[in-house]
């Protein structure tokens, strides 16, 4: 992953986060070398924010509880604005 691009990246995922209301954000990087942030809140579940390179500019909303993974939405950054997708399945 090029660096302009890792950083096109983190900002959009801050975006994605701040569409979300997320007070904290950590950043990090997938076995597959994919981005992904960690969000943190008040209500003490984390969440996940993952980007996939076969999805440009798109971002899937996770939660894992207790090993299970639940997808709670997809965002796309489009002419830099958030668009809430209305969906919880791959698409």
């Amino acid at each position: 992953m090029a660096n302009n691009d890792a950083d096109e990246i983190r900002k959009e995922l801050r975006m994605v986060a701040d569409y979300l209301h997320y007070d904290d954000i950590q950043y990090g990087i997938s076995a597959k070398g994919w981005m992904y942030a960690t969000l943190y809140n008040k209500d003490g579940v984390t969440r996940h924010l993952n980007y996939y390179e076969t999805h440009e500019h798109e971002y899937v909303y996770e939660e894992t509880k207790n090993g299970t993974t639940i997808v709670l939405g997809f965002y796309k950054i489009e002419n830099g604005q958030v668009i809430d997708e209305h969906t919880t399945s791959w698409h």
